[in-house]
């Protein structure tokens, strides 16, 4: 595969993905992942043709997945996801017109690649209430209270 042939660490092999899409996304014939077409074409899940191109994006996800659990993250299954989301979304992005779209998410995967591999083993949602810690879920939906994306303002104290 391509990202071993460009580096020999796991994290460092997640990376590479980032820039074998760039390469790619460059090149004159690109037209983004025939994957990502088929499923936008054929949205009904129980589509046989629907169902082939999920089935081929899990073994990419398995894939990522198991990079990741070679990397040391504690979560690899949830990270795998994640990872997975930036690449889609840099092809999308990149069969929009951002040729740059593999190099802004490289940015954004060395930030989950650094958090991911500094978490702490994954922990229950129950675990996490007990112990008084706020799951990320609420966390992402905006603010501590999980009611909604945080307002656009410089001073977010007063939330």
């Amino acid at each position: 595969m391509e990202v071993a042939r460009r580096a020999s660490d796991p994290a460092q092999q997640l990376l590479a993905v980032f820039d074998a899409f760039d390469e790619w996304f460059r090149t004159p014939s690109f037209e983004g992942c025939s994957f990502i077409n088929v499923l936008l074409e054929h949205p009904d899940g129980d589509d046989p043709v629907h169902r082939a191109a999920a089935a081929h994006l899990a073994e990419i996800r398995q894939f990522l997945e198991d990079l990741a659990r070679r990397a040391g993250i504690p979560d690899a299954q949830d990270f795998a996801r994640e990872w997975h989301i930036l690449m889609k979304g840099s092809i999308v992005a990149a069969a929009e017109g951002d040729r740059e779209a593999a190099r802004r998410a490289k940015r954004v995967a060395v930030l989950l690649l650094q958090s991911a591999m500094s978490a702490p083993a994954p922990t229950s949602r129950a675990a996490d209430r007990e112990r008084g810690r706020q799951p990320l879920a609420r966390l992402a939906s905006g603010h501590p209270g999980g009611s909604g994306p945080l307002p656009l303002t410089a001073n977010r104290s007063s939330q």
